[in-house]
């Protein structure tokens, strides 16, 4: 029996071990140790701004009758000068959980006390909840609008632009590490640029190093994970002046599949952006466009691909008319991007609805968006956001439809009129056929 003194930095530990200190089992692992600090301090939760105050709820799982300590800080999280402590003690009534045990508590702070600009909500270990940062005072500092610039995309295709594929990564070794090889295997066309955001996984970590050694990929890191947004901004500024492709870390692609994006993007003058089918990409899913198909491995995909680019050489369907990229794998042309700026990590937290966001803009310029039906590329999807996936889609769709009144009502049109039907029943016969004339 006894008690000991933690050490001042346990909080921002992950694991906590306790040994014998002499004895024949000096060194030894107590029983029960080690602790999973990073487990029982870990939160969940999510905020947002609504009717004049930062709102959501929070808690810690593993010890649910914990009140969580919140710190809030402007600037970049980690050194603003603004700084307020908030302890979440009263229990939310609004908030439903599988989860009987789940005592999620109210966060509601008025935004009369807060300072203006990019405020964010950290848990006991410094991570921002879903939903931050937050943008007290919204600023156009970190994307241009659609009001700042007369509408210019060029009358006849550029010189093409040097390609970087920009993969943000946040954790989930095993299927970045399997996106990571398929792409890699391809003839080297492209600068691979690797963001890590925030140190997960060190087994993770290590390997990626390996790869930057190598001169595989370029690595990029955060010191904390910062969320999509964020990340894929590191990458876009270091890929300045290229055409870029946001490919999301659980993905696998095909041989040929960067050329032929490439191609359809300068095929038409005021092509911004371009993105292929894949089993799970909303308005671009396939074969059931409603989604829920399952995932192909890499060896399918390239089945897939190949069948694609068959029935798209048949139908003649190589760029269709979209309302919007989808993040999974988006091709953005280097001149689009120079005129809309980067992606709102200011209003989009850690993602859903940055992209679509972005492709706003960009219409707003004349730049169109268009799908690739000769092209597929597979998606796990939905993995990077956890247990928050629902909470903070629902908080990115609102400030997205404030943003862009008419967004809903252009893919509600896409989906009614569904251009995209016959190059899908075109990649359903080639599938068909390959199947029948299978001995």
């Amino acid at each position: 029996q006894g008690r000991a003194t933690l050490p001042p930095r346990w909080r921002t530990a992950r694991h906590l071990a306790a040994l014998h200190g002499s004895g024949p089992h000096r060194g030894q692992a107590l029983l029960g140790s080690p602790l999973e600090l990073d487990v029982i301090e870990r939160c969940t939760g999510i905020v947002a701004i609504e009717d004049g105050a930062v709102r959501g709820w929070v808690w810690h799982p593993a010890n649910p009758a914990k009140p969580p300590c919140l710190t809030l800080r402007d600037g970049d999280g980690a050194a603003g000068a603004f700084v307020r402590h908030y302890t979440a003690r009263t229990l939310s009534t609004a908030v439903s959980a599988d989860d009987p045990l789940a005592r999620p508590r109210t966060i509601d702070i008025p935004l009369a006390d807060l300072p203006a600009g990019t405020l964010h909500v950290l848990d006991s270990q410094g991570r921002d909840l879903a939903g931050s940062p937050l943008a007290v005072m919204p600023s156009a500092t970190h994307a241009k609008t659609s009001g700042t610039i007369t509408p210019r995309p060029p009358r006849r295709s550029p010189t093409r632009a040097p390609i970087a594929v920009v993969v943000p990564v946040h954790g989930q070794r095993a299927v970045t590490l399997a996106c990571l090889d398929a792409v890699c295997a391809a003839p080297t066309i492209a600068r691979i640029i690797v963001v890590e955001d925030g140190r997960i996984d060190a087994a993770l970590s290590k390997a990626l190093d390996a790869r930057e050694r190598s001169g595989a990929i370029t690595l990029l890191r955060h010191d904390r994970a910062r969320g999509f947004p964020a990340a894929a901004n590191a990458g876009l500024r270091a890929a300045a002046g290229c055409d870029v492709v946001l490919l999301n870390s659980d993905t696998l692609v095909p041989p040929g599949w960067l050329e032929r994006l490439a191609d359809i993007a300068y095929a038409s003058p005021a092509t911004g952006s371009v993105t292929p089918l894949s089993n799970d990409a909303t308005i671009l899913s396939y074969p059931d466009r409603e989604g829920g198909n399952p995932v192909p491995d890499l060896a399918e995909t390239v089945a897939l691909d190949q069948l694609a680019q068959e029935a798209c050489a048949a139908s003649g369907h190589r760029a269709v008319p979209i309302p919007t990229a989808v993040g999974f794998c988006t091709f953005l042309r280097h001149d689009c991007l120079a005129q809309t700026g980067l992606l709102r990590g200011d209003l989009f937290a850690q993602g859903y609805g940055e992209e679509n966001d972005l492709c706003m803009r960009a219409a707003a310029l004349g730049w169109h968006h268009v799908a690739a039906p000769g092209v597929f590329v597979a998606h796990v999807g939905s993995a990077s956001f956890g247990a928050n996936r629902a909470a903070l889609l629902e908080r990115n769709l609102k400030i997205l439809h404030l943003l862009h009144p008419d967004y809903d009502l252009l893919v509600q049109a896409h989906i009614q009129d569904d251009p995209l039907a016959p190059a899908r029943r075109a990649l359903d016969l080639a599938r068909w056929r390959a199947t029948r004339d299978r001995p």
